[in-house]
Order: C-alpha cells, then structure tokens, then sequence
C-alpha cells in the first residue's frame, strides 16, 4: 500500500515503484495483480535490460496462473541478445513450460541447453531424470474416471488411494442393496424415489473422486520430479 501510495504522488520512479508493487503482490502469491503492476511499469521503461527483467516476472506470474502459452509467448517475445546467461535463462523458463504441458522430450533439451555446455555430468543427470517420463503421465484421470464408472471405487484403488477405494465400494454397494430389497419387497418406484437419489449422489461422487484423486496424485509426482531437476540445474 505505501509504494502504492508513493506512486500516485511520485513524478519520478514510476517504474521502480510499479515494479516493486508488483513483487509485492508475487510475495502474497496474487499473481494475475502482479501480473498486471508489472506490466503498468513496462510502460515507464525504456531500458531494455529492465524490459527482459520484467518479460520473466510475467513469464513467473503466467506459469504459476497455468497460462502457460501466454507465459511461452512472453519467452519467445522477449529480445534476448547472445549473452550466454540470457540464452539459458531462456531455456531454463522454456523447460519448465514444456515440462508443465507434458512435453517432456521437449522440456528434456531445452533443460540441458539451460546449463554449461562443459556441465557434461549434469546434462547427464537432467537426461536420466527423463528416462522414467512415462510414470509421469500416470494416474490417466480418464482412466481413474473410466474403471470408476465400471466399478464404484476402482479408479481411487488406480490412483493408489485405498481407503476412499474402500469407502466408494462399500456406500455404493450398501444403496445397491437396500434398493434391490426395496424393488423385491414393495415396488419399484419405492426403491426409485428412496434410493435412487442417494445411490446416484455416491456413485456420481466416487466418479468425480476419482478423477480428482488421479489429477492431484500425477500432480505431485510431476512436482516432485521437476524440482529434482531443478535442483540439479542449480547444482552446476
């Protein structure tokens, strides 16, 4: 609030104050406004070091937003001159967008030109961390959601999720039978009116379950892998 504030005041250091309003909100993790202060100071500059600066902080705030074809755009936009350290910054950001849209063998080369080219062991590294890709695209959700829809609980226990696997089964299973008791007892919109609601809310819930499930479990893996690469990047 007081860079804010020192902005509207301010005749000079309009960008400087943009950009640190900016920064602020990247800290408090609202990225679409820091997004927004940081392309308000782009307006102030005319420097084109401070240009590239700001490009990659939007390139940060639209990977975290998941834009990241907007963030790609950015990258490849953005006037990069033959400075060596520009180049593989460059690389490094594309890597990690190809990395977040599955594009792995992609991802794989420009995470290996975003380090020294005498870095021989470390491209090593990044190479063997891509080896298992593979395990990366799965959980499939739509899969999780298919074996859910064939059997109640079926998707959790693909996703490696036992105890919602169990609870799906059982509370589907438990409705499935009172209301074929009910169809064979009375009738069978008894069953229809009673049960039916109740059955259909459970086996529509362990559906989306499932595929919430697989979606955060392929998340994690993926996250977990790219910070490793992350870190061996960092470690040259």
């Amino acid at each position: 609030e007081l860079y804010k504030r020192a902005y509207f005041f301010s005749k000079e250091s309009k960008f400087y104050l943009l950009k640190k309003t900016g920064d602020c909100y990247f800290k408090l993790s609202k990225f679409k406004m820091a997004n927004n202060y940081y392309d308000s100071a782009k307006t102030y500059c005319n420097n084109k070091n401070n240009i590239l600066l700001i490009n990659f902080l939007q390139a940060d705030c639209n990977i975290f937003l998941k834009n990241y074809n907007v963030a790609k755009k950015i990258i490849y936009n953005s006037k990069i001159d033959s400075c060596k350290k520009q180049v593989k910054k460059k690389n490094f950001y594309l890597g990690i967008i190809n990395f977040a849209q599955a594009n792995y063998d992609s991802a794989e080369l420009f995470f290996i030109n975003s380090v020294s080219d005498t870095s021989f062991l470390i491209k090593e590294k990044i190479h063997n961390s891509f080896k298992d890709k593979k395990k990366l695209k799965r959980p499939n959700p739509k899969v999780a959601g298919a074996l859910s829809i064939i059997l109640p609980g079926s998707g959790q226990l693909y996703a490696g999720d036992y105890k919602n696997a169990i609870n799906s089964l059982l509370l589907v299973s438990i409705f499935t039978a009172i209301g074929t008791d009910m169809y064979f007892r009375y009738a069978w919109y008894d069953s229809a009116i009673s049960i039916f609601p109740w059955f259909y809310r459970y086996y529509r819930g362990g559906y989306k379950n499932a595929i919430r499930i697989a979606k955060e479990k392929r998340e994690l893996k993926r996250n977990k892998k790219l910070n490793e690469i992350i870190d061996i990047i960092k470690s040259q």
